[in-house]
Order: C-alpha cells, then structure tokens, then sequence
C-alpha cells in the first residue's frame, strides 16, 4: 500500500485517488496536513533555517577545494580572484 491524498470532509476522510483497500478493512492513519498553495516553493521557504548552525561553510569551500585538487581539476572561486 502507498499514501495517497484525501480530504476530511463532515467527519469523514474521503480518499482523493483510488486504493486498494477492501471494503470494511480496518487501517492505520497517520495524517500530515497540506497547507493550501503548497508546493516546491512553499515547502522551500518552510524550511528555511532548519539546516542553520549544522554546516561549517569554511570547512565546506576547504573540502571542494582539496576535492578538486585531487581530481586534477584547478580550484576557482569568485572569492579567489587573480589580481
């Protein structure tokens, strides 16, 4: 069985596609609300924040650099410009 979508309506949770369940059968729900105008920019901006304080940004830039020189590959940031 996969999640699929449905939609509390006077009481009763009512199935947006069709399952495969059969008539009668007793199930486990477990609900995650959809907040209206969800989508891939609103779920971005919900998220923003959470990864804060979990990434060391220098030690980040140091490992693409060493990355880098270890495939050969010359090491360019915009930070780094030649004068």
């Amino acid at each position: 069985m996969k999640p699929f979508k449905a939609r509390f309506s006077d009481g009763v949770l009512e199935p947006l596609e069709k399952t495969n369940l059969e008539e009668g059968v007793e199930v486990f729900i477990e609900i995650k609300e959809v907040l209206s105008g969800a989508g891939p920019e609103s779920e971005f901006m919900n998220s923003a924040g959470s990864w804060a304080g979990t990434l060391d940004f220098d030690q980040f830039l140091q490992d693409m650099r060493d990355d880098r020189k270890r495939m050969g590959r010359e090491v360019v940031y915009p930070s780094e410009r030649r004068m």
